[in-house]
């Protein structure tokens, strides 16, 4: 990684290098492909948005509430999914997640 380059831009062009499409990157972070496109190209403007979506979608982080380390996915099935019902744990972690700073755009289910 070069002085100039970002964490989000490494990590885009490691999901590049290792066979990732530009267009199921743009699927995964919600942007468009010609989007990534021209961030990969530097022409994009402002990045701080697309790069935020990078790392948002592609970082596994570690879960404030486990403790464990999580993949994105897992944090956004959690984090969306409906209020749970049958069980305190349950309720206690899909309740954790929706005061998450990780908590992913998307449906809100609260209350």
């Amino acid at each position: 990684m070069s002085a100039l380059q970002s964490p989000a831009m490494a990590l885009c062009l490691a999901l590049l290098n290792s066979g990732q499409s530009r267009q199921a990157i743009a699927e995964a972070i919600g942007y468009s492909r010609p989007a990534v496109s021209r961030y990969l190209l530097g022409t994009y403007g402002e990045v701080r948005e697309i790069e935020a979506a990078i790392l948002n979608a592609f970082l596994v982080r570690e879960c404030p509430h486990t403790g464990e380390v999580v993949t994105p996915e897992l944090c956004k099935k959690k984090a969306l999914a409906p209020r749970p019902f049958g069980g305190a744990a349950r309720l206690a972690w899909w309740s954790a997640c929706q005061a998450c700073s990780h908590k992913p755009k998307g449906v809100n289910h609260e209350g």
